[in-house]
């Protein structure tokens, strides 16, 4: 009887105890103006999946890329909640923000220094390996 009351007590308890399975998820966002200097703009919250919000998982790798008109650049974060990592390009990949897989991802946008034209900003995306 204890031998099947061990095993009753293993199934209840193997989804806690089994390491979440691998997977991805990506997600899109409206473009954005950016058009204020020195006046940070928010794109929409990219939320994953009810899958890959189950509490076990964990962001092992972001791309993301975002579109701006030829020859306009912009200042870059990508950031979940308010951990930030700088954007060195339009498109890159990262292992910077190894948080919950979970929480919403946003990018951030400012004009350069010097800049006073508007920039709408397109393409906004994101590729989360967990």
């Amino acid at each position: 009887m204890t031998v099947l009351r061990g095993l009753l007590w293993m199934s209840l308890l193997w989804p806690w105890l089994a390491p979440a399975a691998p997977g991805s998820w990506s997600a899109e966002a409206p473009p954005v103006r950016v058009a204020v200097p020195g006046r940070v703009y928010h794109s929409e919250e990219l939320l994953p999946p009810g899958d890959a919000a189950s509490r076990g998982n964990y962001i092992q790798k972001v791309r993301w890329r975002y579109s701006t008109p030829p020859g306009r650049s912009l200042r870059a974060w990508l950031c979940q909640g308010e951990r930030c990592l700088r954007l060195s390009g339009n498109r890159g990949i990262s292992e910077a923000l190894q948080g919950p897989a979970w929480s919403p991802l946003s990018f951030r946008f400012q004009l350069p220094d010097g800049e006073r034209r508007a920039v709408t900003v397109t393409d906004i995306q994101v590729l989360v390996n967990y």
